[in-house]
């Protein structure tokens, strides 16, 4: 791939500057979650994570670092959700309202609930008329919860209650539609109301009120570059969303991957001369409102884009050893992952799936080969509380995160210094299906 003798001396001096840089990955992760806090797309705590990470790339010594303001559609919580049983008795259910959920009437929606199991096309349609007018009850297992929204939407369901898969009356979070407002209610019930509402046999009636609404809004990426000395118009972008769901702090998702790559530029940074091409790297905004920041950015950059060898992904990363690269759709990669676990003098783990759900996707769609960072789950708590009030800081294992940015930043050197890069397909054509984060 490289010069391998070469290589291991920068290596070296990046573990060595990791083992450092424990306090600075501290300073993001905590600075992102704690001083910040929730960084819901279109708000203070959105804006003020963007300026701060601006401000980390220009203290790291990154250029032409500069914010790409984009517009969207903003949804605002309002007094959230109220949900009552009305019919077989009269209780107060705890429910969530999901964002890009429509809102209620005042008075709500007084209707039955229909039990659709996972949530699958088949269980859908096998409910027919039975959905029109009434509540969609789900655990969502069958796939994204978008997808069970539209395709009950289209069924005539008037709104759908989402169930949260784990035990402890805990709610989880999500936006139901891309940017934009569905057309019927969206509300997350702990597992608990799941259980009760399928355990009433007789026909129960439900009130909910949703009180939420749309606007327009902006928000922004967040660009840094280490420019190339020998080809410098070929680009291998680095990226990960900084923003959250308002339910939490979003510190697994997903200022850990932001605090992984802000430090994968800090420890590559004094290397910046030994760098062929350039490595951009790209804190996308409003992913969790359907990869809005990754979409404008390659809208905005079709030319660059063209340009681009590799696309690494850092989204709720793995965190573990061995560490690993996640490929989407290309089982030719294999023998890279190969060379690069020799080349590191290291075990590595190589996976190939396809999916639509992180930032790698509009890369993906204009035949840039993307992954993201994978391997071996770790010793961080925080894995399992994902779009939940739970994901927070304390969950996680800062001399993993450090630990990880290590590895990203020796597998992005080598990926800029490889002339012999191969021109890889995509496994199949991977048109837009339509769902995503």
């Amino acid at each position: 791939m490289t010069d391998t003798g070469k290589d291991s001396k920068i290596d070296d001096a990046i573990k060595a500057a990791a083992v450092d840089g424990v306090d600075e990955v501290a300073r993001n992760l905590f600075g992102l979650c704690d001083v910040i806090g929730p960084r819901f797309a279109g708000t203070d705590g959105d804006r003020l994570a963007a300026e701060m990470i601006q401000r980390t790339f220009e203290r790291y010594g990154l250029t032409d670092v500069h914010r790409e303001e984009f517009p969207f559609t903003a949804w605002r919580r309002g007094r959230g959700a109220q949900l009552r049983l009305l019919v077989p008795r009269e209780c107060v259910l705890p429910a969530y309202a999901m964002p890009y959920g429509a809102a209620t009437v005042p008075d709500g929606i007084r209707a039955s609930w229909v039990d659709i199991g996972t949530g699958s096309p088949a269980e859908i349609a096998e409910k027919g008329e039975l959905l029109r007018g009434a509540f969609a009850l789900t655990d969502g297992s069958s796939g994204q919860r978008k997808d069970i929204q539209r395709r009950c939407a289209s069924a005539g369901a008037v709104g759908v209650l989402h169930g949260h898969n784990t035990d402890g009356m805990l709610f989880k979070t999500g936006s139901v539609d891309d940017g934009r407002e569905s057309p019927i209610c969206a509300v997350n019930i702990p597992a608990e109301v799941l259980a009760l509402l399928r355990r009433i046999k007789e026909p129960g009636r439900l009130q909910l009120v949703v009180d939420c609404f749309c606007e327009p809004s902006t928000t922004c990426n967040v660009i840094g570059a280490l420019h190339g000395t020998t080809y410098p118009d070929e680009v291998v972008v680095m990226g990960g969303h900084y923003d959250s769901h308002d339910i939490s702090p979003g510190a697994f998702d997903n200022a850990t991957g932001v605090t992984i790559m802000m430090e994968a530029a800090r420890l590559l940074r004094p290397w910046r001369d030994q760098l062929k091409r350039t490595i951009r790297f790209v804190a996308f905004g409003a992913e969790e409102m359907g990869l809005l920041g990754s979409h404008h950015h390659v809208r905005a950059n079709v030319e660059a884009i063209r340009k681009v060898r590799f696309m690494l992904n850092c989204d709720t990363p793995c965190m573990g050893r061995p560490h690993g690269l996640g490929f989407h759709k290309c089982a030719a990669a294999e023998p890279l992952v190969q060379q690069l676990s020799a080349d590191m003098g290291e075990e590595l783990t190589f996976a190939n799936r396809k999916h639509n759900s992180s930032d790698h996707y509009p890369f993906m769609l204009q035949g840039v080969i993307t992954a993201g960072v994978a391997g071996k789950s770790g010793d961080s708590r925080g894995t399992g509380f994902y779009h939940m009030a739970g994901d927070t800081p304390d969950k996680l294992v800062l001399q993993e995160l450090s630990d990880t940015a290590s590895f990203v930043a020796r597998v992005l050197l080598r990926v800029a210094n490889d002339d012999n890069w191969p021109a890889l397909q995509h496994d199949e054509c991977c048109g837009d299906a339509g769902s995503t984060s």
